[in-house]
């Protein structure tokens, strides 16, 4: 004889079957929240912030190096331009027109050369 479906422990024929599932229970599906499980959910949202926070100072080391490298490229360009305008310069004061300019500009004259004042 075939046993028949009961929702609790019952004696039939002296044996006791206990249900498989209650009605209640049928089509539910148990929800995966144990009580470590919430506890288990902060620790990788903590994990994920601190190493956040540790991996973001490295990060922000690195943009600021190449801020300071971009800035000293530049100068390291202005200085290039202007150390060429330095080496011109040196160039034409090794000649005799550039000797001529720099001595009328320390204020020497040539022989027989009268200084002209303009009052101001």
């Amino acid at each position: 004889m075939y046993a028949t479906p009961v929702n609790d422990i019952s004696a039939v024929h002296g044996i006791y079957i206990k249900p498989m599932h209650t009605r209640s229970s049928r089509g539910k599906q148990k929800s995966s929240s144990k009580p470590g499980g919430k506890m288990l959910v902060w620790l990788i949202l903590g994990g994920v912030l601190i190493f956040g926070c540790v991996s973001s100072k490295p990060i922000l080391e690195v943009i600021q190096i190449n801020r300071e490298n971009a800035r000293s490229k530049k100068q390291i360009a202005h200085l290039r331009m202007h150390n060429q305008q330095l080496l011109k310069t040196v160039a034409l004061m090794h000649t005799p027109m550039g000797m001529e300019i720099q001595a009328r500009k320390l204020g020497y004259m040539r022989k027989g050369e009268l200084p002209l004042i303009v009052p101001k």
